[in-house]
């Protein structure tokens, strides 16, 4: 019996020694004279952290459920806040379940660019439970699948969920729409404020342009057709405030699109290119 006892505790150090996997990376901004990069089990984690901000090892956090505590304290760096910013502006979104309390960012995209997807999970994945999950969607009765990225609920994301996302009322009112009653029970939906102006950098444009970007030989395209014309004029006016990007508002169907000028084509290369994914380098002809 005593050796039993004392196998059973060394049967899950043996186990977590040949698993480096279950290891997280962290940086821990403590009160303790803790500086630089740790590597510590998450179950493990010290109730003094106030921040844990993930990092490192790819993958690492698949499968892995982390208590409250060790979500509420998680943060994101600079680069991760720039990437999922121009995910929003692309092909990304944040949603909250019907009972929880804080909200997960969902990035979808078609299998056809599934190396990009791989290369926003991995980027991710540190804030991820899971693998990228398939669907076999169907678009106008057209087989599409996709792939969806789905980073846990963390309290990190309430900021950016904030700072895109307005009750329908508001933001048809703030567009310039007339509201009917119906609105007022209509979910929240996605808006462009000039918040965002001190979130948009040469990363979130960089992904942005990924998502939701086509090349053209006249200049570069957004797809911008689920904003309104007053919000591409205000992200319009926004690029060019913050790059000197000489942008113009196009109809196409009715809806607003974003076109980088031909003459700033050279500029716009220049400073989303080091942030681009190998495989969405045809985007920019280059």
């Amino acid at each position: 019996l005593i050796l039993m006892a004392i196998a059973f505790p060394s049967f899950k150090l043996l186990y977590l020694m040949d698993n480096q996997g279950l290891f997280m990376d962290l940086t821990l901004l403590t009160g303790l004279p803790l500086k630089g990069k740790v590597s510590i089990p998450i179950s493990k984690i010290n109730s003094k952290s106030t921040e844990i901000v993930p990092f490192g090892v790819k993958g690492a956090s698949n499968n892995i459920r982390l208590n409250k505590h060790s979500r509420d304290i998680t943060v994101f760096n600079n680069d991760i806040i720039s990437q999922l910013i121009g995910h929003l502006l692309g092909d990304g979104s944040i949603h909250y379940t019907r009972t929880s309390i804080t909200p997960y960012f969902v990035f979808t995209q078609t299998i056809k660019r599934f190396d990009y997807i791989w290369h926003v999970y991995l980027s991710l994945s540190p804030y991820c439970g899971r693998l990228p999950l398939f669907n076999p969607g169907l678009r106008k009765g057209i087989p599409y699948p996709f792939i969806q990225v789905m980073t846990r609920s963390y309290p990190a994301l309430i900021p950016l969920y904030n700072l895109f996302y307005q009750p329908l009322p508001q933001a048809a009112l703030n567009a310039g729409q007339r509201v009917s009653s119906k609105d007022k029970k209509v979910k929240h939906i996605k808006v462009i404020t000039t918040e965002l102006l001190q979130y948009l950098n040469p990363i979130s444009l960089a992904y942005w342009a990924m998502d939701d970007g086509s090349w053209t030989p006249s200049g570069f395209y957004f797809h911008t057709e689920a904003f309104t014309f007053k919000e591409c004029y205000l992200l319009a006016a926004m690029i060019h405030y913050r790059f000197g990007l000489f942008c113009t508002i196009q109809k196409h169907e009715g809806k607003p699109m974003i076109k980088i000028a031909g003459k700033s084509m050279f500029l716009f290369r220049s400073i989303v290119t080091p942030h681009f994914h190998q495989s969405m380098l045809y985007k920019l002809r280059t």
